[in-house]
C-alpha cells in the first residue's frame, strides 16, 4: 500500500476542486478547506451528530462498553470505563468504485 501524505493530497486535490468548481483554488485554500471541513465534522461529532457525505461515506460515535482488560508483563487486571469513540463507514457506492479498478 502506498501511503499519500498531506501535502501531496493537497497537490492532487487541487487541480480537481479547481476544475470541478470551474474556479482556480491553490493549494492553500485547499488545505483550508480539508481543515474547515474536519472542524465541522469534529464539532458535530462532538454534538452527537451524524456526518453523511453523500457518495462517500458516514461519520458517527460509538459506544465502546466498559471492560476489564490484563496488564501483559504483571498479569493484573485493569478496569478499561466506557467511551465513545469516533467510527467511519465507507458507502458502499465508494467501495464498488475501488473494487472495479
Amino acid at each position: 500500500m502506498i501511503s499519500v501524505d498531506r501535502k501531496a493530497f493537497r497537490k492532487k486535490l487541487a487541480p480537481k476542486l479547481s476544475r470541478a468548481l470551474d474556479f482556480d483554488i491553490s493549494e492553500d485554500k485547499c488545505a483550508k478547506f480539508l481543515e474547515v471541513l474536519r472542524d465541522t465534522v469534529q464539532e458535530s461529532l462532538s454534538n452527537d451528530e451524524e456526518v453523511n457525505l453523500i457518495g462517500f461515506g458516514k461519520f458517527e460515535m460509538q459506544k465502546r462498553a466498559a471492560r476489564t482488560a490484563r496488564n501483559p508483563r504483571t498479569g493484573e487486571a485493569i478496569e478499561i470505563p466506557s467511551k465513545s469513540v469516533p467510527k467511519f463507514k465507507f458507502f458502499d457506492s465508494f467501495t464498488k468504485g475501488i473494487d472495479d479498478k
